[in-house]
């Protein structure tokens, strides 16, 4: 069931006064060229639907930068849709460094890739949209080589991190309120866990202990607490079930001295235990009078 694909040639065979005497005819075995052109074809059919679908913004682009290729992802990322074997470097209306000053297109990580011939890895870049909305975007384009090594094009993967970059910059703004909470409150604040280690603590208990926050930072609990650090069974339950819990322990200052001290403890949900405190050496000795 073998068969061969061929093309073929014929030129007339004259004599001498131009009468046709004949043909010559030409075969060539074009089989392999066939096939390799049918894997081509096929390899660029799954190339062109493994981009379209993919959930990711990926687009291609020739060795000279044109885009040729780009998949729906990278349409609602650069909110618009680029014109291909028109356009350079990238479908972005305006791209920007993450500093604010803006990124030429021919200087984008697609152009260096290109012109380099090597991948832009890691560089961070903001996308700008016609509507003014920027978008941050992780782009990395890698080049492509024929068999011979020849550049091609390359192809560009962008990560849209917008989401990321949000939540980071709420939680640094939500880290910087709890510090200015933590630092300019009225209470001693000290954080700690179950085994006496001290994970976070203020000014004010170094000042009600004596210790600068160099010392207090060597000190584990039992050494500012006197007496044991177990607390009752129903204490003990209670916090651990993250409830609000009034403790009652004498602290133990630098000097030798000692301060009694109200603390309203808490476990967050990492498992460490937040402790506000307050001196309340006066009160106890109006009680005991």
């Amino acid at each position: 069931n073998d068969y061969f694909i061929i093309s073929n040639s014929g030129a007339p065979m004259q004599d001498e006064v131009g009468n046709v005497t004949g043909a010559v005819l030409v075969f060539n075995d074009i089989t392999e060229k066939k096939k390799n052109e049918t894997e081509l074809r096929e390899s660029e059919r799954q190339f062109r639907f493994l981009i379209e679908n993919l959930s990711e913004a990926v687009y291609t682009c020739d060795e000279l930068g044109y885009i040729q290729l780009y998949n729906k992802a990278a349409v609602k990322l650069w909110g618009r849709e680029p014109l291909a074997g028109k356009e350079l470097w990238c479908g972005s209306w305006k791209i920007f460094n993450t500093d604010g000053t803006e990124l030429p297109h021919d200087r984008s990580p697609m152009a260096l890739a290109l012109k380099t011939g090597r991948p832009v890895l890691g560089k961070e870049i903001l996308v700008k949209r016609k509507d003014g909305s920027f978008r941050h975007v992780l782009p990395s384009p890698t080049p492509s080589f024929d068999n011979e090594g020849k550049l091609i094009g390359a192809v560009n993967l962008l990560l849209d991190v917008t989401d990321k970059k949000e939540r980071e910059i709420l939680i640094r703004k939500t880290e910087e309120k709890y510090r200015n909470l933590f630092e300019q409150g009225n209470d001693a604040i000290v954080t700690y866990s179950f085994d006496g280690t001290i994970y976070e603590f203020n000014d004010i208990i170094c000042s009600m202990s004596g210790y600068t926050r160099e010392e207090f930072a060597q000190l584990k609990l039992q050494d500012i607490i006197v007496g044991d650090l177990i607390l009752s069974e129903e204490k003990y339950n209670a916090i651990l079930a993250g409830e609000l819990v009034t403790v009652q322990r004498q602290c133990r200052r630098k000097d030798g001295g000692g301060t009694d001290m109200e603390f309203k403890t808490k476990m967050n949900t990492e498992g460490i235990i937040v402790a506000f405190g307050r001196d309340i050496t006066e009160r106890k000795r109006n009680e005991e009078k």
